[in-house]
C-alpha cells in the first residue's frame, strides 16, 4: 500500500541476430533496413512508427521481425548497441460503452469489483498494474489473464472485462474495439526505445523513426 509505482520500460526495437545487419545494403538492390519489434508493441504504434521509412524517398525495403525482447540494454552488455528514448505513454482503461459508464464516476475506486482483463505473467507491466491496484486499494475481480494483447482486447470488445491500454493508442481502441474510456492514469508508464548500433544517431530511417516518436 503506498507503494511508488517506476515507469516500466518497454523496448520498441528489439535486438536480435539481425542487429549487426540492421544497416547492410544488399549489393544491387534496394538499402534494406532490418527492425526487430518487441511482440509486446502495439502493432498500431509500430505501424505509426515505421510508415515513414517506405514514404522517403529512394529506394528502401523494410524487413521487420518480431521477437521477445522486453527491456532496454543494460549496461555492460555484451551487444555493442545503444538505447534512444522516443517516447512515453500513461494508461486508459476501457470497457464497453455500458459497463464504462457504471465505472466512470469516482474511478479508480470504481474498478473496485468490477470484472478485470488481466495482461498474462510474462507480461512485464502486469506487475506496475497490480501494485498501482495495491497502492490505491483496489479489489477488482480478475476473470482472465492473457499474454496476447489482441485476444485480451477482443474478450473486452465483447464485454466481458475492463481492461487497460497504453493511452498512446487510445483512439484507435475506441474505434477498433468499440469500447469507451473509464480513466486514465500516469502513475506508471510505457517507456519506449530504439536500440540501435550506432552511438550517434545518423542513419535517415532511424532518425525518421526518432522524428516519428517525438511527433506522437
Amino acid at each position: 500500500k503506498g507503494r511508488q509505482i517506476y515507469g516500466h520500460a518497454e523496448t520498441i526495437f528489439q535486438l536480435g541476430s539481425e542487429i549487426r545487419q540492421m544497416l547492410q545494403t544488399d549489393s544491387g538492390a534496394a538499402e534494406v533496413f532490418r527492425v526487430g519489434i518487441t511482440e509486446v508493441i502495439p502493432k498500431i504504434l509500430a505501424n505509426r512508427l515505421l510508415q515513414p521509412i517506405l514514404q522517403r524517398p529512394g529506394a528502401m525495403r523494410l524487413v521487420c521481425h518480431e521477437g521477445d525482447q522486453e527491456t532496454p540494454l543494460e549496461s555492460g552488455s555484451h551487444i555493442k548497441a545503444w538505447n534512444y528514448r522516443i517516447l512515453d505513454s500513461g494508461f486508459t482503461f476501457f470497457a464497453v460503452p455500458e459497463l464504462a459508464a457504471s465505472c466512470s464516476n469516482n474511478f479508480p475506486d470504481s474498478l473496485s469489483g468490477q470484472p478485470f482483463l488481466a495482461p498474462g505473467r510474462k507480461a512485464s507491466i502486469r506487475s506496475f498494474l497490480l501494485a498501482w491496484f495495491e497502492k490505491h486499494d483496489l479489489a477488482p475481480n480478475i476473470i482472465a489473464e492473457f499474454d496476447d494483447s489482441a485476444l485480451l482486447k477482443s474478450f473486452g470488445q465483447a464485454g466481458l472485462g475492463i481492461f487497460a491500454a497504453p493511452s498512446i493508442i487510445e483512439d484507435y481502441v475506441m474505434s477498433q474495439y468499440g469500447v469507451a474510456v473509464i480513466g486514465r492514469t500516469r502513475e506508471f508508464v510505457d517507456v519506449f526505445y530504439v536500440i540501435s548500433p550506432e552511438r550517434r544517431l545518423q542513419h535517415p530511417a532511424t532518425l525518421e523513426i526518432m522524428e516519428s516518436g517525438l511527433a506522437l
